[in-house]
């Protein structure tokens, strides 16, 4: 059995900041840990990038 994922996109600093377009992250993550599990993985991440960024959800259809 694997493991459930999400996908998350990267779009202009955080994408240098990461080095990613994209990742993929397991789930379920609720929202509010988001970015504490960001910011373990690109330690920074927070100050420098999350501080100013905002968060899309989307749907498959």
């Amino acid at each position: 059995m694997t493991t459930p994922t999400f996908q998350i996109h990267y779009f202009s600093s955080a994408t240098t900041y990461t080095g990613k377009q994209t990742e993929s992250l397991p789930a379920p993550l609720p929202l509010s840990q988001l970015f504490d599990v960001l910011e373990s993985k690109y330690p920074g991440i927070r100050e420098k990038v999350l501080s100013s960024c905002g968060v899309s959800l989307g749907e498959e259809g």
